[in-house]
C-alpha cells in the first residue's frame, strides 16, 4: 500500500483494543484499513477535477504524483535502484490518463499499484531510458508550443488581456 496508515490488516489487529479477539478483532481491523484508505481517497477525490493534468516526480527515491503541480500522492520512498523504474511507470499511465468527472481516487490508485516487475536489469533500465527519452520530447513539443503561440499572438496583435482569454486565464 502507498501510506503508511493503511496498514496491513495483521497489523491492525495488534493495534486492536485489548478487549477484542477472533472475528470482533478481524472486523475492527478491516474497518479500521477501509476507514483509513477512504480518507484518503476522498481527499484525492476532492482534487480530480475533470482536465486535471497528472504528473509524475522521482528524486532520492521518492517518488510523487502530481496534479497540475500539486502532490495527489507523496512521500513514497523506494530504493533508488527501483524508484526510476516505478516512476517510470507512473509517468505512462498518468501521460495515457484523461481524468474526467467518473474518474476517483480508487480508480487512480487501482492503476498505480498495477506494476510490471522484472529481474532483468537490463530491461529495467531500457524502460527508465525510454522514459527519459519521452520526458525530453515532451519538454521540446511545449517549447515550441509556447514559441508558436508566442508568434501567433504577435501576427494578430493581440494584446495581454487578449492573450489571457484564449488562454483561459481570465
Amino acid at each position: 500500500m502507498l501510506w503508511a496508515e493503511v496498514k496491513p490488516l495483521a497489523a491492525l489487529k495488534k493495534e486492536g483494543p485489548a478487549e477484542l479477539s477472533g472475528r470482533a478483532l478481524g472486523a475492527w481491523a478491516k474497518e479500521q484499513r477501509e476507514d483509513r484508505l477512504r480518507a484518503r481517497l476522498d481527499a484525492i477525490d476532492a482534487m480530480l477535477q475533470p482536465g486535471l493534468e497528472l504528473t509524475v516526480s522521482e528524486e532520492y527515491g521518492e517518488i510523487r504524483l502530481l496534479g497540475d503541480g500539486v502532490p495527489l500522492i507523496e512521500g513514497l520512498f523506494l530504493d533508488e535502484q527501483e524508484a526510476p523504474f516505478v516512476a517510470a511507470q507512473w509517468r505512462h499511465k498518468a501521460r495515457r490518463t484523461n481524468v474526467t468527472e467518473k474518474f476517483d481516487g480508487k480508480r487512480l490508485l487501482g492503476l498505480l499499484l498495477k506494476q510490471r516487475t522484472t529481474e532483468n536489469a537490463a530491461l529495467r533500465q531500457q524502460v527508465i531510458r525510454l522514459d527519459a527519452e519521452i520526458q525530453a520530447l515532451d519538454q521540446e513539443i511545449d517549447q515550441a508550443e509556447t514559441a508558436m503561440n508566442r508568434l501567433t499572438y504577435r501576427l494578430y496583435d493581440l494584446t495581454e488581456g487578449q492573450i489571457r482569454l484564449v488562454e483561459g486565464d481570465a
